[in-house]
């Protein structure tokens, strides 16, 4: 199993690539994919209760832990998960916009 250490190890050889690749943009990015998989009426304010089958398939090859085990993660951290914003800025406008968006796709109004 590769540890963390590892991996900012192996991104160290790049230069710039270690300061890239940040745990906010990661989870940002992981976000964004539950949230876009949720129904129209989901609120981005809370956490969904479960996450899509490929996001828990990806952090499980990515962690390799089993299913059941991302998403017992999921269940007892998504709270945390979901409010961690260590910059300031959040995901949150986004996700409003997404679900504004596929709202007003659903009933054929534009935003």
């Amino acid at each position: 199993m590769t540890t963390m250490q590892e991996i900012h190890t192996f991104l160290s050889r790049i230069p710039g690539l270690s300061e890239a690749v940040t745990m906010d943009k990661a989870m940002s990015f992981l976000k964004d994919e539950i949230i876009v998989a949720q129904e129209a009426d989901y609120d981005p304010a809370n956490p969904p209760p479960k996450i899509p089958e490929y996001v828990r398939s990806f952090l499980g090859c990515a962690t390799e832990m089993p299913d059941e085990f991302v998403s017992g993660c999921w269940t007892a951290f998504q709270d945390t998960i979901w409010t961690y914003d260590e910059s300031g800025e959040s995901t949150d406008i986004a996700a409003r916009t997404l679900s504004k968006s596929a709202k007003a796709g659903s009933s054929g109004k534009a935003l």
